[in-house]
């Protein structure tokens, strides 16, 4: 299992503490289950938003032949150049 170091302001520490004191649960075990969430939507395709922002994602991207995510026409056009592929959904 992957180990990182987390670098987040006091105030954020203390708001994510409260809420893991509130459910009962390490502090640890919430981070993961939020970052759970977030990987269960866009890597599942669950979201059709942008991964910039709300808007709905048109293009499928790519970046050194792998997927990268969905873009809204704005940030596939700010983005374009540092990309290696990407196709209009359907």
């Amino acid at each position: 299992m992957a180990r990182y170091n987390l670098i987040m302001s006091d105030e954020n520490y203390m708001k994510l503490m409260q809420i893991a004191v509130d459910r009962g649960i390490t502090m640890g075990r919430l981070l993961n289950d939020i970052i759970q969430k977030e990987c269960d939507v866009k890597i599942e395709g669950n979201d059709d938003s942008c991964m910039y922002c709300d808007q709905l994602g048109i293009w499928k991207t790519f970046k050194d032949g792998k997927p990268l995510g969905l873009m809204c026409e704005h940030h596939f056009q700010e983005h374009k150049k540092a990309l290696s592929g990407w196709k209009v959904i359907e």
